[in-house]
């Protein structure tokens, strides 16, 4: 249905007996929107919320997207005729995650045509070219993204982003041409990460925190200091099909030695705010001394749209501290702080932080030869004392990894994205000498 909304020169929406030209409908969700942006201010007041709630679900309804997705593919003459596509193959499957299909295979395939790297063929090109092919397992079409999307943007990003549609129970699936239907490597993450589950399962409660990596538009940091991706996707001798392992290299920054209780709701305790650093009051009224590590780790050094974030953050949390927010609990409960009345920029930056932190983990890492002073930083949900902190070469933000040993074998899990406080902007590439790096180096070998 994209394929077909998106080439059209002439869509109509139709409801009963009324209709509308497609075009025209655009016209006014775009002016519904700038109302809504405008008023956002006084809607985000305190007894508003209902009010709040139904234009997020508007604006974030699977309508709304896919509109966006239609008027955002091309740009075409005023007869309709296309001009030319303006989106990547990475960046409409991310934008259609909330779309629904029968073959999981057509999550890819469907958004073939509609690609600007994917449409024309050349012979500088042509590896990186996907074609339909359902003689193909789920896996393997998977693995040809993955392909794609590193060799296009030269970013291993994609194998933190949530997109793929998880194997679904119809006869259509066929997840692998061998072995475990329904084992998914953890190089390709599933939309059930997302920060409200998977779209399709319409809650309204969020799960998860928002995503460190980005969108494949915007990548909101460079841990990697701009290293490409060193991988190959492991394949069966006989048939060529993928295995469902991926080779990469990396640097290993530290093993994990603490972690706090997951920030369920965006709760975060007096643990969590120990491990990240200690906050001091001085001898004189209200002069508190704040780690940035403490600020700054909490909103993962990033405003609301994904910029640095800017010192009325780091107010907006003294602020909350000579509230004295921590002498009557053992926690700061965000979400019950935003139902109170609150300057705007700590309302900005308790809002930033809620949706970082959702269900995340506060770590602290043990010192070794290479980094002398402990990490610090935010994790998933599933990672645990004894995981690793990582760099992988192409990927913008850290990974924790886990190593899995047997009595034959060994091999890494990728369990996350991590945010890591100082070192987010390619910190290690840039101090550490090329011999020390050298050490640090390792090859992973993911299932």
């Amino acid at each position: 249905m994209l394929q077909e909304a998106a080439f059209s020169t002439n869509s109509i929406i139709q409801r009963g007996d009324s209709q509308v030209y497609m075009n025209n409908f655009a016209v006014v969700m775009d002016l519904i929107r700038a109302r809504f942006n405008t008023a956002r201010r006084a809607i985000d007041l305190p007894g508003n919320r209902m009010r709040s709630e139904f234009i997020d679900k508007v604006l974030e309804s699977p309508a709304v997207k896919m509109l966006d997705m239609i008027e955002g593919a091309f740009s075409k003459s005023a007869e309709g005729a296309i001009i030319h596509h303006r989106q990547s193959l990475e960046t409409l499957v991310h934008l259609s995650t909330f779309c629904e299909t029968s073959d999981e295979r057509d999550s890819i395939y469907a958004l073939l045509n509609i690609a600007n790297d994917t449409t024309t063929l050349s012979e500088t090109r042509e590896n990186g070219i996907i074609l339909p092919d359902y003689g193909k397992s789920v896996l393997d079409v998977y693995a040809d993204f993955v392909i794609h999307c590193c060799q296009q943007s030269e970013s291993l990003d994609i194998v933190c982003r949530p997109w793929a549609q998880p194997p679904s129970t119809s006869p259509l699936s066929k997840w692998r041409k061998t072995g475990d239907d329904n084992t998914i490597p953890s190089w390709i993450r599933t939309r059930d990460t997302m920060p409200f589950g998977n779209p399709s399962w319409r809650l309204k409660r969020r799960l998860h925190g928002n995503s460190l990596v980005g969108g494949s538009q915007k990548r909101l940091y460079n841990a990697h200091y701009r290293t490409r991706p060193a991988f190959s996707i492991g394949r069966d001798d006989r048939s060529g099909a993928c295995d469902g392992s991926l080779t990469t290299k990396g640097v290993l920054l530290a093993d994990i030695s603490e972690i706090s209780t997951r920030m369920a709701d965006a709760i975060v305790t007096r643990k969590c705010l120990k491990l990240l650093g200690p906050v001091s009051w001085k001898t004189e009224p209200g002069n508190i001394v704040l780690p940035d590590a403490i600020w700054r780790t909490l909103c993962a050094d990033r405003d609301e749209r994904g910029d640095p974030a800017t010192s009325s953050f780091r107010v907006g949390m003294l602020e909350l501290l000579q509230t004295n927010v921590l002498e009557s609990t053992s926690s700061i409960d965000i979400e019950e702080l935003l139902e109170n009345e609150l300057p705007e920029h700590v309302r900005r930056y308790l809002s930033v932080v809620r949706d970082t932190v959702w269900n995340r983990r506060i770590f602290r890492s043990q010192p070794n030869d290479y980094m002398r002073q402990p990490l610090v930083g935010l994790i998933p949900q599933r990672a645990r004392v004894g995981d690793h902190i990582c760099i992988l070469y192409g990927c913008s933000v850290p990974v924790v990894l886990r190593k899995m040993v047997t009595s034959i074998d060994h091999w890494w899990e990728i369990v996350g994205e991590a945010y890591v406080h100082g070192i987010m902007d390619g910190e290690v590439f840039r101090q550490t000498p090329q011999t020390t790096l050298g050490h640090m180096e390792e090859e992973f070998f993911i299932w």
